[in-house]
């Protein structure tokens, strides 16, 4: 049997389509490999910067030297520079996002194996083995940042039908796993035919999986209807991502964010208080155009004001197609690793102390993993805390209590306490 290898770059969303991939090329009669050699090779790519976007076109040049004629390049990356990929000897295909569903096929007689299958877009993932699964409910985006590639990449905005999010997370239920992210380009824009996010996740209550999260959710997609159905579904894990980006209300309005850091922190209390014990993270960008260091020193006091418990923190790089690639006032590269390694050590700090708070607690962990050279299991608590703790190897794809006794860099250590049926 030919064998096919799917690596994905990017985001939640990019993740699940070569999730569909993966699928689909098993339906068609192809054994997908995870790691090693094979005999043909999809790259699904990212473009959310220029660091991502050259990632995966060194990875399509490498894998095609090794493997001329067998390998395809799909993904938002493709968006940006299509011809590029294209010219790449021994790349058999350059695919678009709006091509994916074609991608599975094309790999197949890239290999000797031919059928239709006929096989839908969005099809359910294989996750027998896998403790967490991806399903993206919404695609594309309707937003103007004037930053983002990505929403020239996605194109408009999509949901999937409601009935057919439940049957998936149903069906991932049955096949063992703990934990669905509901993920989307722009997730709290979902309206599924049947009612928003909130009804969404009201619906999706009724369903036997233990634990339901939501990816990387917008600001102003934060209601308190959608708030309310979080606090009221106890499958719901109490953890939000919450892009901030910038604390400056003039860079907010350069980068064209529908909100100023005033919205912003009475957003983050409002959910707060309607979650208890909420997680928050977030993300910021540093060395947008014409950041000055008192709009990067505004940023700063915002983010140590709102007692984040996580920062994800990435440079500004001009993307095509964008007014922000046009704009003056650019910010010199060292100044940008300077403000981001600073930005950094604060967000070691505000995970530091989101760790301190669980220390002598019991968390509920779903591990993931196993070392055997260290006998610890790793996994994330519902407040997604990353934990390890001594436990064999049946520990894993199982949630069980872990009192925590310690905060190290980025990692709780704990003691298994009692391993729960979930």
């Amino acid at each position: 049997m030919p064998t096919v290898r799917v690596i994905s770059h990017g985001c939640k969303s990019n993740q699940y389509d070569g999730d569909v991939i993966v699928r689909q090329l098993a339906a068609l009669g192809c054994k997908v490999v995870h790691s090693g050699p094979a005999d043909a090779y999809v790259v699904n790519t990212c473009a959310v910067t220029t660091t991502a976007q050259a990632k995966g076109r060194k990875l399509v040049r490498r894998l095609a030297r090794s493997a001329p004629g067998k390998v395809i390049a799909t993904g938002c990356a493709v968006q940006a520079e299509r011809d590029t990929l294209q010219r790449i000897p021994g790349v058999a295909a350059v695919m678009a996002n709006d091509e994916k569903h074609a991608v599975a096929q094309a790999t197949a007689r890239l290999v000797g194996v031919s059928g239709t299958a006929g096989m839908p877009v969005l099809a359910v993932r294989d996750a027998r083995g896998r403790t967490r699964a991806v399903v993206k409910v919404q695609d594309g985006c309707d937003m103007s940042c004037s930053y983002c590639f990505i929403r020239l990449a996605r194109g408009p905005m999509r949901s999937r039908p409601t009935c057919e999010v439940i049957r998936e997370v149903q069906w991932l239920a049955q096949e063992g796993v703990k934990e669905v992210v509901l993920t989307g380009i722009r997730l709290g824009a979902y309206h599924g035919g049947e009612g928003d996010l909130a009804a969404l996740l009201g619906a999706l209550s009724e369903v036997e999986v233990p634990r339901i999260r939501l990816s990387s959710l917008d600001i102003w997609d934060l209601t308190p209807g959608l708030l309310a159905a979080m606090a009221t579904n106890r499958r719901m894990c109490p953890h939000l991502h919450l892009p901030l980006q910038s604390g400056d209300a003039g860079i907010l309005r350069a980068m064209r964010r529908p909100y100023t850091p005033d919205v912003f922190v009475e957003k983050v209390r409002q959910a707060r208080e309607a979650i208890p014990d909420l997680a928050i993270t977030s993300d910021v960008m540093v060395g947008f155009p014409g950041e000055s260091q008192e709009a990067f020193e505004n940023t700063v006091r915002l983010v140590e004001s709102l007692q984040l418990d996580g920062l994800h923190v990435f440079r500004f790089s001009p993307r095509p197609g964008t007014p922000a690639a046009q704009m003056s006032g650019d910010v010199a590269e060292s100044v940008k690793k300077e403000r981001c390694e600073r930005l950094l050590a604060i967000a070691q700090t505000l995970w530091r102390r989101f760790a301190q708070r669980f220390v002598g607690k019991r968390v509920e962990v779903l591990f993931e993993t196993h070392d055997p050279a260290t006998g610890l299991c790793e996994g994330f608590s519902q407040h997604y805390l990353r934990v390890a703790a001594s436990a064999g190897p049946d520990m894993r794809n199982n949630v069980a209590s872990v009192v925590i006794s310690e905060a190290q860099c980025d990692l709780a250590l704990g003691t298994l306490a009692q391993k729960t049926v979930a």
